[in-house]
């Protein structure tokens, strides 16, 4: 993550017109499609590996902003998001999320929540805990992200441009 970080920090927002679709194994969310496959586009030989770079966490993050904007159109509140796992590693990529979706962004202490899941079950199943919004108590939160202002409004419609060419 450090290096990646480091590389894609030296490309600007937009990745100097570099887009990258995320669907290496098709389309999950929000909208499925198993014959989707990743790509990058918008390449020309001035391109660096730092602007490819930033596109792979570009790409990634409009992902969340996609999926977001879904939940929003049904009526849920996602004025705070909590986010889990190893993109929540870097400071650099979970600020972008929060430029990126003008949401409050919440990491938690414990990176592996998947297991803190579990262990809360367990938990209230051995009467740790009389129920599991008690044994949310075990939650922590680590860090907050707001946006700092930073413009990805461009180089999301181009995202969304192409995500809709290319993965029909």
């Amino acid at each position: 993550y450090n290096v990646m970080t480091l590389l894609a920090y030296k490309s600007p927002i937009g990745s100097n017109g570099v887009i990258f679709l995320p669907c290496m194994q098709g389309a999950m969310t929000p909208t499925w499609n198993g014959n989707a496959r990743g790509t990058f586009t918008g390449l020309t030989p001035s391109h660096t590996f730092e602007d490819m770079t930033r596109s792979v966490f570009e790409g990634i993050s409009f992902g969340l902003r996609d999926n977001i904007d879904r939940f929003e159109e049904l009526g849920m509140d996602c004025s705070s998001v909590r986010m889990v796992g190893g993109a929540t590693k870097g400071p650099f990529w979970c600020q972008m999320k929060a430029d990126m979706t003008g949401k409050r962004l919440v990491t938690l202490k414990n990176k592996e929540t998947a297991c803190l899941g579990s262990a809360i079950l367990a938990a209230v199943g051995v009467g740790a805990f009389a129920s599991v919004e008690e044994a949310a108590r075990l939650i922590r939160l680590d860090r907050e992200y707001v946006s700092t202002g930073a413009d990805y409004t461009e180089c999301y419609e181009r995202y969304e441009k192409y995500d809709k060419i290319l993965n029909i």
